[in-house]
């Protein structure tokens, strides 16, 4: 879900047309120039032509600062965020919002720094720094509260509800999720259509599919009546990707297929590879190889067809340059040419570029020997940075194993006490008692002789339960996870953070044990190899199973090759051993999520 600047429908081609005579026309005023550009440059967004729209911001934001209207100029450069921001340039995306904040703020327009601060939220939400994304978006909600902007504030809190789903807050994203929908209703605005949808993804995330696809065809209906086709390929691979989960496997492939025309028609070629993979998946999943293979190799085509996009993109970028350069050297070769003519001394002319061009290759030495310098100092650091965090991760480990020793301590020491003080002063009456018994048969001795040998089994009892006390400590596997959490968000190399869903009660403590160890061993492979900045665990209770989900945002590593490392295959077989399963989903530069169930 993207928030968009302007009113979410796309024009049809000839009213493109009547924008773009708009804008070039230079006799119409400033004001419909300006909004002509603004509405032709999202067109081009929604139909994703985004080199367009990329082309056209330019030249609006020239247009804008060369009228000196501040709010003109504000909007331009927000505008030219989005666009950035939809062609992967995070970073310049993020410095035109920063920049558009700034003057929405000098010119006192609070609607316009609201909506740069939901782009600025969307931003991070992308980048899994949950946190920071929902902390902008609330700053929004109150700017729109404050400004009584209900348009605006259903869009914020519709982000705040995507952003709780991306970071399974699913309870949370659903109490704003219902209210944007219900001032939506109220205002009858084009969100709708989102809002169906993404209420639908947090249904699916709780496996009521029945409901998800009530909401799903609701969205549906919203899209088709406000022609929004970019919010209709979303919801349609939704569909298709939920009847998988369920393995009704014709209907996903009757969704993925108009997910996959849709996504043609629109230009999108992230829904046109991950229709694809749908297909086959559900194509593997009723045994038909034949056209498994098919889709899967489509799917790798499309990848292929990405790439050559970004190689000619580069190619067109290096030639640009070689233009340059040989413009330049043209230039360079006629000032000579003029400087040299009279003389016509060929010789110390061949001399002079003989000259240049050793000049030039030991220019190219000089500067091939700084990089490989700092390509040197570089892994270095990398070397240095990797010890330090081994050694933070030995030092946690130390530390867990004193914590545990002591408490084995404590629990002999324990043990000792109890059978030295109490169960042998009870075991010695006891055989006194006893003896008297031999020599006179006393009721009254019979009884007392009783009640020892109970109050002995009882000490014995005791005994035990401290035996079994547990090792990660009294306070459970929770504690034990949150506070090696804290240990090492405390070190700012990595922000863990723990979410727990009905863990009030403890578990039996070699199970206990045995988790925390995997987790721990996880975290440790994050650390050491991901180079990720924060991590989600999940802890989720079901009754009859455990559900463990640790997520980063680290850059990520090809499943197969990795799953036959030691590492993964000792955290296997420990899982292996609770009759637990082990899923693993990970993409390059995109981060990993681990997930575990363990029947209980």
């Amino acid at each position: 879900m993207t928030l968009l600047l302007v009113k979410h429908n796309s024009y049809s081609q000839t009213n493109a047309d009547s924008l773009y005579k708009e804008w070039k026309n230079t006799k119409l005023p400033d004001s419909t120039r300006f909004n002509a550009g603004f509405n032709l440059i999202n067109d081009y967004y929604l139909k994703a032509q985004l080199d367009s729209a990329y082309i056209l911001s330019n030249e609006l934001l020239d247009f804008s600062k060369s009228n000196n209207n501040l709010e003109y100029e504000a909007k331009s450069i927000l505008l030219f965020g989005l666009v950035e921001y939809n062609l992967d340039n995070e970073a310049n995306a993020l410095n035109k919002y920063i920049e558009s904040r700034s003057l929405f703020k000098q010119i006192n327009n609070k609607s316009g720094e609201a909506n740069v601060l939901n782009n600025i939220g969307l931003l991070f939400n992308n980048q899994y720094r949950f946190k920071e994304a929902i902390k902008y978006l609330k700053e929004s909600k109150q700017i729109n509260q404050e400004t009584n902007d209900t348009i605006g504030l259903i869009k914020t809190l519709g982000n705040i509800g995507f952003v709780y789903n991306n970071s399974f807050k699913i309870d949370s994203a659903l109490v704003y999720l219902n209210e944007a929908l219900k001032l939506a209703r109220l205002k009858n605005t084009s969100q709708q259509a989102i809002l169906f949808g993404e209420i639908g993804r947090n249904h699916v995330k709780r496996k009521e599919y029945k409901t998800a696809i009530n909401y799903f065809s609701k969205s549906l209906t919203y899209s088709d009546l406000i022609n929004d086709k970019k919010n209709k390929v979303s919801v349609l691979f939704d569909i298709s990707t939920q009847y998988i989960f369920q393995k009704k496997l014709d209907s996903s492939i009757i969704y993925s297929n108009k997910a996959l025309n849709l996504a043609k028609e629109v230009g999108d070629q992230s829904y046109i590879k991950a229709s694809f993979l749908n297909l086959y998946e559900a194509y593997k999943e009723l045994g038909n190889t034949k056209k498994a293979l098919q889709y899967l190799e489509e799917s790798n085509n499309e990848d292929l067809m990405i790439n050559e996009v970004l190689k000619n993109r580069n190619l067109q970028e290096f030639e640009i340059k070689q233009v340059r350069l040989k413009d330049s050297l043209t230039n360079v070769n006629n000032k000579l040419i003029r400087e040299f003519n009279h003389q016509r001394e060929k010789t110390k002319l061949i001399t002079f570029w003989i000259i240049s061009l050793l000049s030039v290759a030991f220019i190219a030495f000089i500067i091939y020997k700084n990089i490989k310098r700092k390509q040197l100092q570089a892994e270095q650091e990398k070397e240095i940075e990797l010890q330090k965090k081994e050694k933070l991760l030995k030092d946690i480990e130390l530390s867990t194993i004193d914590a545990m020793i002591e408490g084995q301590e404590k629990e002999r020491q324990t043990i000792a006490n109890d059978l030295h003080d109490d169960l042998g002063a009870v075991m010695t009456t006891l055989k006194l008692n006893i003896n008297a018994l031999k020599e006179k048969n006393s009721p009254e001795l019979l009884e007392t002789t009783n009640k020892l040998i109970d109050s002995a089994y009882n000490k014995i009892r005791g005994v035990a339960h401290v035996k079994n006390s547990g090792v990660i400590g009294k306070k459970g596997l929770l504690v034990a996870i949150q506070n090696m959490a804290e240990k090492i968000t405390e070190t700012n190399q990595l922000d863990i953070h723990v979410i727990d869903h009905g863990l009030e009660d403890r578990l039996e403590n070699s199970l206990e044990l045995t988790l925390f160890r995997i987790i721990q061993e996880l975290i440790t492979n994050i650390i050491k190899h991901a180079q990720a900045s924060e991590v989600n665990i999940h802890l989720t209770n079901h009754k009859n199973s455990l559900n463990i989900m640790v997520e980063d945002n680290g850059i990520g590593f090809n499943v197969k090759k990795v799953k036959t490392g030691i590492g993964i295959k000792n955290i296997e077989k420990r899982i292996n051993h609770l009759n637990g399963t082990l899923t693993i989903d990970s993409e390059t530069n995109k981060g990993t999520t681990i997930i575990i169930d363990v029947p209980l």
